[in-house]
């Protein structure tokens, strides 16, 4: 989660959500990004068209041109979004954003990578996977189960054998829809 306070936005260095060795090139991670406040000239995401496909040292150099004696902007995009945007990006796009002194700015992320590099490479423990899954299909269950959604066709997840999914509880309900990130990380 981003959030800016108004008048007091904190500048958001360009950065790359990872490097191209935590990436797999078929199947890319991306991140949803849920705007709940309107973001406009002077407090919106930046970002560099075409960078997901530099190597990580022309990633580096540029982070360092675009942030040398400030937050320079020299071929970024704006992307202002109004409140209930989404917007979706590769994790290897260069984005950033600069100080503000506007309106609060609040989003909320979320990261979809493919369970498979998921397995191989970090942030997580392969153990991490059969937990999401089990939230995952907890939430797609009592999706079914809601009035609001009668005679919708229920999303089918089927993940293949390589990763099927735990069984859940005979009673199907989890103490907690959370995953704590922090006890699957694999790093110290």
């Amino acid at each position: 989660m981003v959030w800016k306070h108004a008048g007091a936005g904190a500048v958001i260095e360009w950065r790359r959500e990872a490097d191209t060795t935590k990436c797999d090139p078929v199947r890319p991670i991306f991140n949803v990004d849920f705007y709940l406040d309107g973001s406009g000239a002077t407090n919106c995401l930046r970002g560099i068209p075409g960078s997901k496909a530099w190597r990580d040292e022309e990633a580096k150099h540029a982070r360092e041109s675009l942030g040398a004696g400030g937050f320079g902007t020299k071929g970024a995009v704006p992307t202002p979004m109004r409140p209930g945007d989404a917007l979706l990006h590769d994790i290897l796009v260069l984005h950033g954003s600069p100080a503000c002194c506007s309106g609060l700015r609040r989003v909320l992320y979320f990261e979809f990578r493919p369970a498979s590099l998921e397995t191989r490479v970090e942030p997580h423990t392969p153990g991490d996977v059969p937990l999401k899954q089990r939230v995952l299909l907890c939430c797609l269950r009592d999706r079914t189960r809601a009035a609001w959604a009668s005679g919708q066709r229920p999303f089918v997840y089927a993940p293949g054998s390589a990763f099927a999914p735990p069984p859940l509880a005979p009673d199907g309900r989890l103490a907690s829809y959370r995953v704590p990130h922090h006890e699957h990380w694999r790093w110290d």
